[in-house]
C-alpha cells in the first residue's frame, strides 16, 4: 500500500496527483473551473466506511467530485481524455446526491471494487449493479500514464500545405531565343516566350533602364539597348551583347526587388 498524500484536503495516491494538472488544464480550457479543483472534491481515496461506495474508495485512484464538473459531455470528456473513467452519478441510481465518480485507469492502488468498475467501463457500461449502458462520451481508452505522456509531449506544428508557387520563372535559353527570333517591329505577333520577356522588361523598368511604354513582350531594340546599358554599368562589359547570363539576371532581379526563378 502506498502512503497517501492529501490534495485539496482529501487523500490521494500518486496516480491522481500526476493526472490533476492535465485534468485541471482541460477543465479550465472549457470554462468548467477558474483555477483548480479546490473545494470541488467530495470524497477521496482510502475510505471504506461509506457503504454507498461499495468498497470502491477503499483503495487509491478513486475520487468523487461535485456534479458541476461532470454534468456535460464536454466536462466528462476532459476527465476521460486524462485517463479517468468518470461517470455522472444521478440520485435515481443509488443512495447519493448527484456527483461525479472517477476511477484512474491503470492505477495499481485500486480496490477490487474499483477494478471491477474499470472492467465495466471498458465494456461500455456504467460500473453499477444495474450494468446499464455508459452515458458517454466514448473515447479511446488509455491508462493514465499514456494520457500524461501524450499530454506532456510537445505537439509538432502541422506542416503548411504546399501551394502552387506564384513566383515567375525566366529561362536564359528562352530569352536568348527571343532575342534573335522575335520580330524587330512592334505591333507584330508575340513569340512563345513573350511572358518571360515581359518579366525581364519589368525588371529593367524598375531599375530605370527602360521606359514603361516599351514593355510589350518583344525582345526588340529598346529592350536590347536597356540590357546593354545594364551590362555596361554592372558587368563592366566593353562590348555588351544584349542578353544576360544567370548571374547578371539574378543581380537585375535583386536590384529590382523581384522574386524570379532563373533557370537554364
Amino acid at each position: 500500500m502506498t502512503h497517501p498524500r492529501r490534495i485539496y484536503g482529501h487523500p490521494a495516491c500518486d496516480c491522481i496527483a500526476q493526472t490533476l494538472p492535465m485534468v485541471e488544464a482541460r477543465l479550465k480550457a472549457i470554462g468548467a473551473i477558474k483555477h483548480d479543483l479546490s473545494g470541488l472534491v467530495t470524497q477521496g481515496c482510502y475510505r471504506s466506511r461509506n457503504k454507498a461506495s461499495a468498497g470502491t474508495h477503499a483503495g487509491g485512484g478513486v475520487w468523487d467530485v461535485k456534479a458541476s464538473l461532470v454534468d456535460t459531455p464536454a466536462k466528462r470528456l476532459a476527465w476521460r481524455e486524462s485517463g479517468w473513467a468518470m461517470w455522472h452519478r444521478q440520485p435515481h441510481e443509488g443512495p447519493w446526491a448527484a456527483h461525479g465518480h472517477g476511477v484512474v485507469i491503470g492505477c495499481p492502488h485500486l480496490s477490487w471494487a474499483a477494478r471491477r468498475q474499470i472492467r465495466a467501463y471498458r465494456r461500455g457500461r456504467n460500473g453499477l449493479r444495474s450494468n446499464r449502458r455508459d452515458q458517454g462520451p466514448r473515447v479511446p481508452i488509455r491508462n493514465w500514464k499514456h494520457a500524461v505522456k501524450s499530454w506532456r509531449k510537445p505537439s509538432r506544428p502541422k506542416p503548411k500545405p504546399r501551394r502552387h508557387s506564384d513566383t515567375p520563372s525566366v529561362s536564359i535559353n528562352h530569352l536568348r531565343r527571343a532575342r534573335y527570333a522575335d520580330p524587330p517591329k512592334p505591333g507584330t505577333g508575340l513569340g512563345p516566350f513573350a511572358g518571360e520577356v515581359r518579366v525581364l522588361e519589368t525588371a529593367l523598368v524598375k531599375t530605370g533602364w527602360l521606359r514603361r511604354q516599351h514593355v510589350d513582350g518583344h525582345y526588340g531594340t529598346s529592350t536590347v539597348q536597356a540590357v546593354q546599358g545594364f551590362q555596361r554599368k554592372h558587368s563592366h562589359a566593353r562590348r555588351p551583347d544584349g542578353w544576360l547570363g544567370p548571374r547578371e539576371l539574378r543581380r537585375l532581379f535583386r536590384l529590382a526587388r523581384m522574386r524570379v526563378k532563373v533557370t537554364k
